[in-house]
């Protein structure tokens, strides 16, 4: 019966399923999408639907956030200044290994709190979903108690090589520990930090986990040149730096002779389908690679920026419609946390082109790069019928001929209000 559906009435109602609908209404039951339309053409077809009216407003699907680090949330970014050289760009080996201590100190409580704040701010900035970066368990039931659709991902880092085993054996025992629960909003990943701090045969493991229980996997991948001087000639600061400063210095391989992702793609590592955050560096062959294994590339253009590891080629991904996600990490790694910033960004760097196809494809690539990155795709991403009913409201922008662009440029404070699985909670 239609009394146990809601139709939500907006004067802009984008799906991104179909074309955008002026006067249009979304008909939600039993937490996902039943249809959407004319408003005028579902209140006749739903007449004893329950009605939710957001005249004035534009409805859109929830952001989706795909990689965040939020129990840095209380880091003090000042922090950063005393890694950055004159010409400001940040050590960045020095700097990860500072990070990596500085997060294997935090007390549960500040972990809490942080996280917490951050899934708050997520919130009212209009993301429904999203993947964290997270050590323990401890923080388990902030992420159950926001309402918003949360993928932990069990973070492996290994920079200090005393607690390797530890750090190996909690991420196993906190994916088991989700998937037993089996709550309907929290779901787990794993976050191997990169393929230069782990060995081969950990990530071979770890990619046989991910690939048998089909979760989620995210890492740092071509993040900056430093990789691939690394993997090609065993050369660089990482072999300097970081394994000096890690203690592996007496551990540094022969060159590979090949690229990051060649290397990833060489142990099978890419098999997982992961979401590779960087893909600033890459080889001759390495789109190629990404494409034939649907790895996916993952940016924070904000966070490269401020440590200056490399520039996103925004054109040749828009002319080539190449997939990728969205996430905005940490203040730590030099973001906002906002992820309407980053989106910006992108609208900036692609200021020559048409303003309404670059709006478009920029929500375009938050959602639907989104939802894979967070191994969402059957739930997530546009707002069809059977997909979930997690969408946001926001004010249709004034002074715009194009509705989405003018969102771009004048979402600042967050949105009116935010629907997970049909239920409002903002």
């Amino acid at each position: 019966m239609d009394d146990a559906l809601t139709l939500v009435l907006a004067d802009h109602v984008f799906t991104f399923d179909t074309e955008p609908q002026t006067q249009g209404a979304l008909v939600i039951g039993e937490g996902k999408v039943v249809a959407s339309g004319p408003a005028a053409a579902l209140k006749a077809e739903y007449p004893h639907a329950t009605i939710e009216d957001f005249s004035g407003h534009c409805l859109l699907p929830g952001l989706v956030n795909a990689h965040t680090d939020l129990s840095l949330g209380s880091y003090d970014i000042k922090i950063n200044e005393s890694f950055k050289m004159k010409d400001g760009r940040v050590l960045l080996m020095p700097w990860m290994v500072y990070l990596s201590r500085y997060k294997a100190k935090l007390g549960i409580p500040e972990q809490q709190s942080a996280v917490a704040k951050g899934l708050a701010y997520q919130k009212r900035m209009g993301v429904t979903s999203l993947a964290d970066r997270c050590r323990f368990p401890a923080v388990l039931h902030k992420y159950k108690e926001s309402g918003l659709r949360v993928v932990c991902l069990a973070e492996v880092e290994n920079i200090q090589r005393e607690k390797s085993q530890e750090e190996f054996e909690q991420a196993l025992a906190l994916v088991d520990e989700i998937l037993h629960e089996g709550h309907p909003f929290l779901s787990a990943g794993y976050a191997p930090f990169s393929a230069y701090t782990l060995s081969k045969n950990l990530l071979k493991i770890l990619t046989d986990h991910a690939v048998t229980q089909s979760l989620p996997t995210h890492m740092l991948a071509a993040f900056s040149f430093s990789e691939m001087e690394f993997f090609y000639d065993s050369l660089g600061e990482i072999a300097s730096v970081l394994f000096k400063e890690a203690g592996w210095q007496e551990k540094i391989p022969v060159p590979h002779r090949i690229t990051p992702v060649q290397y990833l793609h060489e142990i099978g590592f890419l098999k997982a389908k992961p979401a590779l955050l960087g893909c600033l560096h890459l080889g001759p062959t390495d789109t190629a690679i990404l494409g034939h294994t649907e790895s996916l590339r993952l940016f924070s253009p904000r966070a490269f920026q401020y440590l200056q590891v490399g520039d996103v080629p925004w054109k040749k991904l828009y002319r080539e419609k190449l997939p990728w996600a969205l996430g905005t990490l940490a203040p730590a790694w030099g973001s906002t946390g906002n992820l309407w910033d980053e989106m910006r960004s992108i609208y900036f760097a692609l200021e020559e082109e048409s303003r309404d196809q670059v709006a478009e494809y920029i929500f375009r690539s938050v959602l639907f790069g989104g939802a894979k990155a967070l191994g969402f795709e059957d739930r997530l991403g546009g707002l069809k019928p059977g997909k979930a009913a997690d969408f946001i409201l926001l004010p249709t922008p004034e002074g715009d001929d194009s509705i989405l662009a003018g969102l771009l440029d004048q979402t600042r404070e967050g949105v009116l209000a935010s629907f997970v699985a049909g239920q409002r909670i903002l």
